[in-house]
C-alpha cells in the first residue's frame, strides 16, 4: 500500500501533511 503511495508522494512528504517530524518515523 505505502510502496503504491510513493509513486506519487514520498513517506517523508506524507508525514509532513500529518504533521510528524521524519526523525519519529525512524526510517
Amino acid at each position: 500500500m505505502l510502496a503504491h503511495l510513493d509513486e506519487h508522494i514520498t513517506i517523508t512528504e506524507l508525514a509532513d501533511m500529518l504533521g510528524i517530524s521524519s526523525t519519529s518515523l525512524k526510517i
